[in-house]
């Protein structure tokens, strides 16, 4: 039988350097780049709070929301303290009501 010859498009070497960075997969880093850019997502919907908004209360810290601080929604429509949030996000890349992951 004659040998089986194979004919790759692209550097053998190549691919097996992007295997081995496979391998040393980090995914510690890849969590916190999740959370640095949950992080700076929450800039587009920081704002004072509406005045539906206001006496609502925020179920990360249980203070109520008033006038004077800065909340910031989800993509789920919740409302919280912006320090709370931003606190809950560098623990949990999830809504804290909800659990929705789509921030």
């Amino acid at each position: 039988m004659p040998p089986v010859v194979f004919v790759f498009p692209f550097n053998i070497s190549t691919h097996l350097r992007t295997v081995l960075s496979i391998k040393d997969f980090n995914q510690r880093a890849i969590n916190r780049i999740d959370v640095d850019v949950a992080t700076i997502d929450l800039r587009d919907s920081r704002r004072e709070p509406v005045l539906e908004e206001l006496e609502k209360m925020c179920i990360i810290c249980q203070d109520k929301i008033n006038g004077a601080v800065v909340v910031n929604s989800l993509r789920c429509n919740h409302i919280f303290h912006r320090l709370c949030i931003v606190g809950w996000l560098r623990h949990n890349l999830s809504c804290p009501r909800c659990r929705d992951t789509h921030i």
